[in-house]
């Protein structure tokens, strides 16, 4: 299975929500770093923790979507 992943979202203040095609979509990036990893999908900041390789490929080189 190929995965893929885009930016599905950037806030005004630069944070960007990930979609992964395995079902994940995860904020990063609001200033504090209380938003950073959060996985909307989940409702957890543990998925972060739990990508696959290939799924943290995919989200270092996500493109606008």
């Amino acid at each position: 299975m190929t995965v893929t992943a885009k930016v599905a979202h950037t806030s005004h203040d630069g944070a960007q929500t990930v979609a992964i095609s395995t079902g994940h979509k995860i904020q990063f990036g609001h200033g504090d770093g209380g938003g950073d990893g959060f996985c909307y999908a989940h409702q957890s900041f543990d998925c972060i923790e739990r990508l696959t390789d290939e799924e943290k490929l995919v989200v270092k080189n996500a493109e606008e979507g």
